[in-house]
Parts: C-alpha cells; structure tokens; sequence
C-alpha cells in the first residue's frame, strides 16, 4: 500500500506542490526552513475524505457538528437540500481545503471539523462551535474558508477566545467582488485573506478591503478531492489555507509567537502587489504572501501582543434564529459562495458545474 500512495504522490502530489500557485508563494523555498512539524491545524469545513494524501497527517479528536458524532468525513447526500437545482454542491470543499494545508506545511498534522453540510451551508453558531472545540482540542492555527455577510456574536466570541489561548484564526475574505469582508474574517482578531490569481491580479471575484491581512493565490488550486482524486477549484477558500499552511510553517521555526506577531509575519513578510492592482491599493493586504521571506531567520515583525484579548466566561450567548437568508445582511446563515471547479480523475478533467 505504502508503494502505492508512493507512486500516486510522484505524480499527483508533485502536481500540487510543483503547480504555479505553490512557486509565487515560496513555498518549496520556504521547507527548506520549515515543514510546519509540531503544529496542528484545525480544517472547520464540510469535514475531510478519505484520501490517501492524508496519511499519516489527520490527527485523531475530530467532530462532525452536523451529525453530531466523532466522525467529521466529507459526506455525500445525494440530496439537493437548498433546492437550487444542484446536489451535494459543496461535497469535497473541506478535502480540497485540507489538501492545499497539506501542500504547503507538508508535516503540521491536520484536525478535521465538520460545520458544513453536503451543499456548503450551515449556521454562523455551529461554525463559531466548531472553531472553539478547535481551540480547545489541541489546534494552533484555525483554517476557515467560508463566512457570512452579517456580524455574528458567536463568530466574534469564537476569534476572540481563540486568540486569548494563542490560537490563530486563519479565514476567508469572501467571493462576493465587494469592498467589505465576509465574518470572521472581518473581525480583528481573525488574519483575514484576499485571493490572487498567478499573476497578483486580484482574484475577480475575490473581496478586499483595508483589514485585509495578506492575498495569496486562489484561482485554479490543484488540491485534492473526492476519495483518492485530485481537482481544480477557485476561490477565497483555496487562499485562505496556503496562509494557514504559512501560519504552520512559521510557527515550526520560529515557535512561541501571539496570534498578532503571526499575523504581523505573514503581512510584512508579503510581497507588495499594489503597483499591480492600482484600482485596490492598501485593499489586499501586505501584499501575496512570500513564504520564504516569512520563515527565514531574520524575518522582522512589529510588536502588536498588546492586542490580545483577555478571555471572558461566555455565559451570555445569544439565540441565533433560523431563518432563511433573503438578502446580504439579515442572517447568520454561513455559506460558500464558489466560482465553479474542475475535478481530475485518472489524468482526465472535466468541468463540474
């Protein structure tokens, strides 16, 4: 078996690590410093397949938040429950996300968390949940590839206390092309990330804003799907977890750093893209993340620990109403909004609407 997933990684896995989005961010420069070895990284998402890709990296300790139960797998349903026409639309988005976490910090082991359904939609609540239990389970750095257009408490309690306990927060700008953030990467405490194609253009569908925290590639990720497959997909969730992986990577070489410092790494560490986008400059970030320069000892960082929050007990959590969302402000309600993806099966692609 072990010559088998070999042989499957000489070709899929180097596709993945060798693909342009992995060389504009230094990634392979940057192992040569760090593999992330020692930190885990909690994937809050659809949950995670069974893929060989993944051995030896998924930590035990996972929670489906959907079914309630300690198996958090990417899960077919065979259903189109949001009646739109599309079934299962959001099934693999968690596996892809944890592939890209993989690609970059290639020894951070991986904690799956399943907050989201088979088509990509869950409740601000269940999400804020699902980054505590993260925190609370042994995660370092806390991937979120998804969001919601309106401030939740829960969602901002959920940064916050990750924060408090020297967890990083690592989450999504949104695909809505706008000039505002999706939550929690809105909040202050969370490293918010716009996305870039290969070229540092800004991604077009991607939003910006001036709390963006970094950009990074996010148009045409290979990264992993399905059970053993590999596939393309775009969006502010492919970016989000190569800064993740980043976050991974710094904190293996340069250990005890406040979620601030971290944050403070990955920006000044980017590499300015403004010239390139004149129409949203101060709007992506310190620029698209240069992993190399961010893991490279003498890599320097503004001194912000004064901006970490103290925890409080929570006692008082608000009741989330579920109700259909009808417009972009009037709910809690989280989903992923994804350009669309390409799968790869057997050296053969095909386009999935």
């Amino acid at each position: 078996m072990d010559l088998t997933i070999d042989a499957l990684d000489g070709v899929y896995g180097a596709r993945a690590r060798d693909q342009a989005a992995m060389l504009n961010i230094n990634a392979l420069g940057a192992h040569e410093y760090a593999t992330g070895k020692g930190v885990t990284i909690a994937v809050v998402d659809t949950g995670i397949s069974n893929h060989w890709y993944f051995r030896d990296r998924i930590v035990p300790g996972g929670w489906d938040f959907i079914d309630n139960d300690n198996d958090p797998t990417d899960e077919l349903a065979w259903l189109d429950d949001n009646g739109n026409g599309l079934r299962d639309e959001g099934w693999g988005h968690g596996t892809h996300v944890a592939g890209i976490v993989r690609t970059v910090a290639p020894d951070a082991t991986i904690l799956p968390i399943r907050v989201q359904n088979s088509e990509g939609e869950s409740w601000s609540f269940i999400v804020a949940e699902g980054i505590e239990y993260a925190v609370d389970h042994g995660a370092d750095v806390v991937n979120v590839s998804m969001g919601v257009r309106c401030k939740s408490e829960s969602l901002e309690y959920a940064v916050k206390y990750a924060a408090s306990r020297g967890v990083t927060v690592v989450a999504a700008a949104g695909n809505a092309d706008k000039d505002n953030l999706h939550y929690p990467a809105a909040y202050t405490h969370s490293v918010a990330v716009a996305a870039v194609d290969n070229n540092d253009i800004k991604a077009l569908f991607s939003n910006y804003d001036s709390k963006v925290t970094v950009s990074a590639p996010g148009v045409e990720i290979y990264s992993t799907h399905g059970e053993g497959q590999f596939a393309w997909w775009s969006g502010t969730s492919q970016a989000t977890p190569m800064i993740a992986g980043e976050a991974a990577l710094i904190l293996s070489a340069k250990h005890a750093l406040l979620p601030s410092e971290l944050s403070s790494v990955i920006s000044q560490s980017a590499d300015n893209i403004d010239g390139l986008n004149p129409e949203y400059v101060n709007m992506l970030g310190g620029g698209r993340a240069n992993l190399l320069a961010a893991v490279q000892p003498n890599a320097e960082l503004n001194d912000t620990s004064s901006d970490e929050p103290s925890y409080t007990s929570h006692n008082d959590e608000p009741t989330v109403t579920l109700i259909d969302e009808p417009d972009d402000t009037s709910s809690e309600k989280v989903s992923k909004k994804k350009p669309k993806k390409k799968r790869h099966r057997k050296g053969r692609s095909r386009q999935r609407d």
